[in-house]
């Protein structure tokens, strides 16, 4: 038998007889199933899936919150917008998690007792948390640095550095870019300052503070950012707010640059006998406009219901512009205001707006400074001769339902009982009609008053 060799000189037609001829007999007779139309078939059934996911997700991102009322699908606590809103790369579990959280920060810094509901699906700084991964990691550091939502003190967990790494490295690459000064690298700068604000490192949140203080100036300022994105240039200015009243610095934006629009829809400037009385006591006059300011806008707080409710955004707005003129006349670090009247006004004004000015924390050391100075004005105006009492009694009120907590009644209970007793004082609704006469948000200070009123008349009685 001889053999005869195989060349390249033949074509496709050759090769395939041969292979025919070389399975034949083992497949003899055997049907071959066609494999593509198979795998056809499932990679279309698989983007078939996927489409209809995707558009799934992509009309529910779409709906407003007005036709989710409609519908009587959610709750604002638990399950509000955000519950239809995508995080990226996050489990079930901590995008929950996120939405319960968010929907109590909501109530902490817009309280519902004055702020209508905020709308959260326009609301820019949730926007960031769905479309930036950077400023979510930033969001989900500090979310992580809570065990507890109701408590709200903060930790840093090993969940949150993890985060909070994630948030820096992102936020270092968009900063060495074209967008180094974009509304997303704001936001990003924002977060980290907040971070270390909750953490209370005063240090390094300055630092943070003051590259995002240049990227406001190289957007024009303040006051052009609020023009531009009214959301975002709130933060930079309350964190401003926050560092001035926690290391005592002065403010870093100038009051020119604050929005004029701060002041709509306050109420007219108060002039009562009792602030004419005060400038008797030769008091500044810049502080009587303060104090007369201050005082209209807890009277519009006092005054509100359901039907009038403020904007969240302007509720911030005109806190935040009473708080910066209040530490622009005089920083809580430095010189001081020599008369003792002007020194104690001040401080129980800032003491009172902080009140109204709720944050992630309940930390109740985050104006150690401004209580240290608190107690050394109420002090430094005790030992004047000319002093008068119902102010004193504010001021001891005010910054026991702020900031002076209960290990301050040692020294604060001997005050209490000399003024109250030359006063003739010894009933809860003599106090309460002293205190309506100055800054006084009943909401928020009368339970809390009345608890502290029973505790110092049971230390005077002893």
């Amino acid at each position: 038998m001889s053999f005869q060799f195989i060349t390249n000189d033949i074509g496709p037609k050759e090769r395939r007889l041969i292979r025919s001829h070389v399975m034949h007999g083992k497949n003899a007779g055997r049907p071959r199933p066609d494999r593509r139309k198979k795998r056809d078939a499932a990679t279309q059934q698989l983007a078939s899936q996927h489409d209809a996911a995707h558009k799934d997700n992509r009309m529910v991102s779409q709906l407003r919150i007005q036709d989710l009322h409609r519908s009587g699908l959610f709750d604002r606590l638990i399950c509000n917008d955000l519950a239809f809103a995508e995080i990226p790369r996050q489990s079930t579990k901590s995008i929950e998690h996120l939405r319960q959280w968010i929907s109590i920060l909501d109530r902490r810094l817009y309280p519902p007792e004055f702020c209508s509901k905020l709308d959260f699906m326009d609301y820019v700084w949730l926007q960031y948390v769905f479309y930036d991964e950077g400023y979510m990691h930033g969001v989900l550091a500090i979310k992580s640095s809570f065990r507890d939502y109701l408590e709200m003190q903060a930790e840093a967990s090993p969940d949150a550095l993890e985060h909070l790494s994630k948030a820096y490295k992102l936020t270092r690459r968009r900063l060495a870019g074209p967008e180094a000064i974009s509304d997303k690298a704001i936001a990003g700068v924002t977060i980290l300052a907040i971070y270390q604000l909750v953490h209370g490192n005063v240090d390094i949140g300055l630092l943070h503070f003051d590259g995002l203080y240049h990227m406001v100036r190289l957007r024009g300022g303040l006051a052009k950012l609020m023009e531009h994105n009214r959301a975002l240039a709130q933060k930079p200015w309350r964190i401003d707010l926050e560092f001035a009243l926690q290391s005592g610095l002065p403010m870093r934006f100038a009051g020119s640059e604050t929005p004029i629009s701060a002041n709509k829809g306050m109420n007219p400037r108060v002039i009562s006998p009792t602030y004419t009385k005060l400038c008797g006591f030769g008091m500044d006059i810049e502080l009587v406009c303060l104090l007369s300011d201050t005082t209209a806008f807890t009277n519009s707080l006092n005054t509100i219901d359901e039907l009038s409710r403020l904007d969240p955004l302007d509720f911030s707005e005109q806190a935040f512009q009473l708080i910066h003129r209040l530490i622009d006349f005089a920083p809580l670090q430095g010189e001081r205001p020599s008369h003792p009247l002007d020194d104690l006004l001040q401080l129980t004004l800032l003491a009172m707006m902080t009140t109204a000015l709720p944050n992630y924390t309940s930390d109740k050391l985050r104006y150690a400074l401004l209580a240290k100075q608190l107690k050394r004005a109420i002090l430094r105006y005790v030992a004047t001769t000319d002093t008068d009492g119902e102010l004193l009694l504010w001021a001891i009120f005010i910054g026991r339902v702020s900031i002076l907590h209960c290990d301050q009644d040692d020294w604060i209970a001997p005050i209490f009982s000399r003024v109250s007793q030359q006063a003739q004082i010894h009933e809860w609704p003599q106090i309460r009609r002293i205190l309506a006469q100055y800054c006084w948000i009943h909401t928020l200070h009368n339970t809390v008053g009345i608890r502290i009123w029973g505790t110092l008349s049971k230390m005077k009685a002893t």
